[in-house]
């Protein structure tokens, strides 16, 4: 089928004039990415480790290694660029079968015995003094080996079984909550009253991001512990959370328009995070249809964006939200509802599309992909050195969200997610795998 044949279909599967309209829009959106994507993500994986770098900064410096957040999100990009179409959208069937083995063995080495994954460059001690750190390293390594249908070493604090049960840790026990070797969990994951008290220590009015990001990164051993104790982690949790809502808002900053504290899309941002721990408690989001005003707000919003965050967010958040509607209402409700907010956006779809596109612009870069920040890509992933300061390149995580995902969940809030059109096609995949081959290549001449 041809490129035109393809948007072709996806109008008509959409029906009349709104599938032109969306065709369209979604055709200049996808005009924002080419072939030097390829290029700069493909030559981003090491060979000889085993992994993907955070970006050509890392790659190209001392002090730097791939790392597992990097990996995953390489991996995931490759599939929803469109380049597994044809395997299933399975990228582990997609790449070469040594690249598989290669990549499974560099996430199953940085295991240890209490089932986290440590970074030789990071460090045990630094990585367990980073719960959100440790809980994404957690979380995207069982995901990669999944993917592989292969299963990690030692089971795992979140409950992933591995090939054999915890040891006693290599660390010390205070900085794994328990010496049992069954059970392995962070000190403030204890008990309800413990933590409540570290909950408290928050500061949700004034950073509800990064108070969510730590709380949803460690989302699988919070639901974990929360098993184990009978359900008392998620009173806990959902107590606090409802009462510190901005009722207000239906999001949890306080900060006020107007005022030098105030960080446009930070309340929107924060509600993106926090969704994930009410979904994944299949939980009411209190006063959601504020919430969904929210998300819909940094949609339509001229308001200038700082991160990348800023644009994609907006989108997840409304899909997470209709997650949530999905999960705590009947079918017929659900489906209501999430009819009602269609509707809005339908009217308005190609000006929020094309507006979509515009504010990612700015985060393009010459190397092929995007950075965290107009300027510059982020030094830091999870408060961990991942490139040198002040970069001005793509980096992998700003690059899956400001393309293939960003797509994605655009697509999903406008139930059209089905008629995806891949943004590369057969002729991208088999430069993405020569580049793999020739660098495979390359790296063995030197042994």
């Amino acid at each position: 089928m041809t490129r035109e044949e393809q948007w072709q279909k996806f109008a008509d599967q959409i029906g009349g004039e709104d599938g032109q309209r969306l065709a369209e829009a979604y055709r200049e959106f996808y005009a924002t990415f080419d072939d030097s994507l390829i290029d700069w993500v493909a030559n981003l994986f090491d060979p000889t480790i085993g992994g993907y770098y955070y970006s050509n900064g890392a790659r190209d410096n001392e002090g730097f290694l791939p790392d597992i957040e990097s990996t995953h999100q390489a991996l995931e990009m490759f599939r929803d660029l469109g380049l597994a179409d044809d395997f299933g959208r399975s990228y582990a069937k997609a790449l070469p079968a040594w690249m598989g083995e290669r990549i499974v063995k560099f996430v199953k080495d940085m295991q240890r015995p209490n089932g986290y994954f440590y970074h030789p460059q990071w460090t045990i001690e630094n990585t367990d003094s980073k719960p959100h750190r440790r809980g994404r390293d957690l979380m995207w390594a069982n995901s990669i080996l999944r993917n592989y249908g292969v299963l990690p070493t030692y089971d795992c604090p979140d409950g992933v079984k591995g090939e054999r049960p915890m040891e006693r840790p290599d660390v010390p026990a205070s900085e794994n909550g328990t010496n049992s070797p069954k059970s392995t969990y962070a000190p403030h994951l204890q008990d309800g009253k413990v933590f409540k008290a570290y909950l408290e220590k928050m500061d949700f009015a004034k950073n509800s991001y990064g108070c969510g990001n730590m709380l949803a990164a460690q989302a699988n051993q919070i639901a974990k512990r929360n098993e184990e104790l009978g359900g008392e982690i998620f009173k806990v949790m959902f107590d606090f959370l409802d009462s510190h809502q901005n009722t207000e808002m239906g999001h949890w900053d306080f900060r006020k328009p107007g005022t030098e504290e105030f960080i446009p899309y930070h309340g929107q941002n924060g509600l993106f995070k926090i969704s994930f721990l009410y979904n994944m408690a299949k939980r009411p989001i209190p006063n959601i249809e504020k919430s969904i005003q929210v998300a819909l707000d940094g949609i339509y919003s001229d308001a200038p964006v700082g991160i990348v965050c800023d644009v994609y967010n907006s989108w997840y958040t409304l899909s997470s939200l209709m997650g949530n509607i999905r999960a705590t209402n009947s079918k017929e409700e659900g489906e209501r509802k999430i009819a009602e907010i269609r509707s809005i956006l339908y009217k308005d779809a190609v000006k929020v599309i094309l507006k979509t596109r515009d504010k990612i612009k700015d985060f393009r870069k010459p190397d092929g992909g995007f950075s965290y920040l107009k300027n510059r890509s982020s030094e830091l992933s999870q408060s961990m050195p991942v490139t040198l300061p002040n970069m001005p390149e793509s980096d992998v995580n700003a690059t899956i969200i400001s393309g293939p995902q960003l797509i994605n969940f655009s697509m999903d809030v406008l139930g059209i997610k089905e008629y995806r059109v891949p943004i590369f096609t057969r002729k991208e995949y088999e430069k993405y795998i020569d580049i793999l081959e020739k660098n495979k290549a390359a790296a063995e001449s030197k042994i």
